[in-house]
């Protein structure tokens, strides 16, 4: 008798093996996404920083470089300025992220820039 298959403890084995490892392999795929939902990319992050630089450099009048001095701007004031071309957007979700750019004056007038959900309530001098 010619055997040409698979028995079944092989098929049942390969099975189990498939099984398994997607039992491993999804949850994290699926975590990975869902920590992705509210995050910008690194280039979207460098973009936003490289505009806010520029906003602040054409508003030295209404956004003083002095030690101490905290700034929230919005996306909108970069889009409306002109200095970014559109809105940012998730990429996994297509929304548009409702991001703010803290800005903080350190001393020599090096700047802090972080992006975040809400700027601080401590933030002082807010001019949007």
């Amino acid at each position: 008798m010619n055997k040409k298959g698979f028995t079944l403890a092989e098929i049942l084995g390969v099975i189990v093996i498939v099984s398994l490892l997607s039992i491993i392999i999804i949850p994290n795929i699926i975590n990975s996404i869902n920590n992705q939902r509210g995050n910008i990319s690194s280039a979207q992050t460098k973009m936003l920083k490289e505009a806010t630089v520029l906003f602040l450099d054409n508003n030295k009048e209404k956004y003083p470089n002095t030690a101490g001095n905290r700034y929230c701007i919005t996306i909108e004031n970069l889009r409306d300025g002109g200095y970014l071309s559109n809105d940012f957007f998730n990429v996994i979700t297509k929304e548009n992220f409702d991001k703010k750019i803290e800005v903080t004056i350190g001393v020599y007038g090096k700047r802090n820039i972080e992006i975040v959900n809400k700027c601080t309530s401590t933030t002082t001098n807010i001019l949007e």
